[in-house]
């Protein structure tokens, strides 16, 4: 049935998204952000960074909402122990799962590092559980709130240096997905070009280094990266290694030169922050296809990719649309499958993959 499901997928989308479909192995996880103004009526300035105290009782309720759906689907809940507390990890027969937990101010859903293959399989089912339970539960997803996109740093590009920093410096070379396309939050995920040090010597430097065989690993382009780039304060209430619209904060730890069959490290993400709070598990599954296409499109670039520094500006929604579309011809993208991601519209129950062809609208 597996087999089958992926088969009718491949034919669905064969034509506009092979590239995608093509099983290339790269896993994507996320963290979802939900939340209500009940959780807000208690927030304050002094507070920043910290619990408002009604964020475990929101992820509890959700829990025993999913809970009750579980009995019939066949999934289980069960309590875990997570960064300020209890957790609820959901786990589903086909072995995918999500988390319940929740930050500051939100409910967040972690899920399971996954491939597109693995993230369109019982796509209506995840919506259910985790979108739909959110509603019951209370809870939104707000434009204020945010996604983060991890993506595994190995899975996406082994031990290749060189097209990894090309993705960093491409990414920095596109501000405006931070400065209004996706999301403008410059206190959590501001754009490199927000930082006045002298970025294009530096980003040279690192180029050059490994270029010469200098910088070896993941691990260490990641420190030369904290180190000469994310280390400016913007705003002393957040962490400059963390806060950035694109971290690779957690590579340090893939100190591995190359493949090594004896020993193989554990995966880890780079993560994108620059997201609004996805509206749908579809709208999800839209931006790993992005992501993925753009790591496709970054391997194809010949050389170091050049770093060119723009002024941060706020763009207005007709900026917005116009940039995103040649983004996406240039990325070799459809401008009507992945538009709606930045259009505001109130939400409406999402269509599956195999509903949106036969409404002809893919």
């Amino acid at each position: 049935m597996r087999n089958l499901l992926l088969l009718l997928l491949l034919f669905l989308f064969q034509f506009s998204h092979a590239q995608i479909l093509t099983e290339s192995g790269i896993t994507h996880g996320g963290e979802i952000e939900f939340t209500s103004d009940w959780i807000y009526a208690v927030d304050s300035k002094e507070k920043v960074g910290k619990l408002r105290g009604r964020e475990f009782p929101a992820a509890r309720k959700m829990a025993e909402v999913v809970g009750k759906k579980c009995r019939s689907l066949g999934c289980k809940v069960s309590r875990v122990q997570g960064k300020w507390g209890n957790e609820y990890r959901v786990q589903l027969q086909d072995g995918w799962w999500f988390q319940i937990s929740y930050d500051p101010l939100c409910v967040e859903i972690q899920t399971k590092p996954s491939t597109l293959q693995e993230l369109y399989l019982h796509q209506e089912l995840k919506e259910e559980l985790i979108f739909g339970s959110a509603r019951e539960a209370g809870l939104e997803s707000r434009p204020n709130r945010a996604t983060h996109m991890n993506t595994g740093a190995r899975s996406a590009f082994g031990y290749d240096l060189r097209s990894l920093f090309n993705y960093f410096v491409d990414n920095a070379n596109n501000p405006e997905f931070s400065s209004g396309v996706f999301r403008q939050n410059w206190n959590t995920s501001p754009p490199l070009v927000l930082n006045d040090i002298d970025l294009d010597q530096r980003i040279k430097s690192i180029q050059t280094q490994i270029e010469k065989g200098q910088i070896k690993s993941f691990g260490q382009l990641a420190r030369e990266i904290i180190r000469r780039l994310h280390s400016n304060f913007l705003s002393s209430q957040f962490n400059p290694n963390r806060n950035q619209d694109l971290t690779f904060r957690k590579l340090t730890s893939l100190t591995q030169e190359k493949k090594n069959p004896r020993y193989q490290e554990t995966d880890v993400p780079f993560e994108r922050r620059a997201v609004r709070a996805v509206r749908s598990f579809s709208e999800f599954i839209l931006h790993a296809e992005m992501i993925e296409s753009r790591i496709a499109w970054v391997k194809t670039q010949s050389g170091f990719i050049p770093f060119n520094r723009k002024a941060p500006k706020v763009l207005d929604s007709y900026q917005r649309e116009q940039f995103f579309n040649s983004w996406l011809i240039e990325t070799n993208l459809s401008i009507d499958r992945y538009l709606p991601v930045i259009k505001a519209s109130s939400w409406r129950k999402p269509l599956n993959l195999c509903q949106k062809f036969y409404s002809n609208q893919m």
